[in-house]
């Protein structure tokens, strides 16, 4: 009887583990303009873009960087990267 308990509690452990490694991405974002990764509750903007279980599932902004950068929504955070994106274009194609 003590070795289903046992069982039970390890298959507990395993689960526990799985979905913490599942649910890292939420946990910890990555912030798409700095690119680092913080915990969850220092990001202002934070949504799901697919159903990855990956950081590329999710689309977040610190709030550090929103302050920075004057960013209230993801329609702002659009514009700033393809500015950034045809700027680097046009520096890469000048050299």
């Amino acid at each position: 009887m003590s070795s289903i308990f046992r069982i039970l509690a390890e298959l507990a452990i395993l689960a526990t583990i799985i979905s913490f490694i599942v649910y890292i991405p939420e946990i910890f974002p990555r912030c798409n303009l700095c690119k680092k990764i913080k915990f969850r509750w220092q990001f202002s903007l934070h949504t799901d873009i697919s159903l990855s279980l990956s950081r590329k599932g999710n689309q977040s902004v610190c709030k550090k960087c929103c302050l920075r950068e004057n960013i209230n929504n993801f329609s702002d955070l659009h514009t700033k990267k393809e500015i950034k994106n045809r700027v680097e274009y046009k520096t890469k194609s000048i050299l």
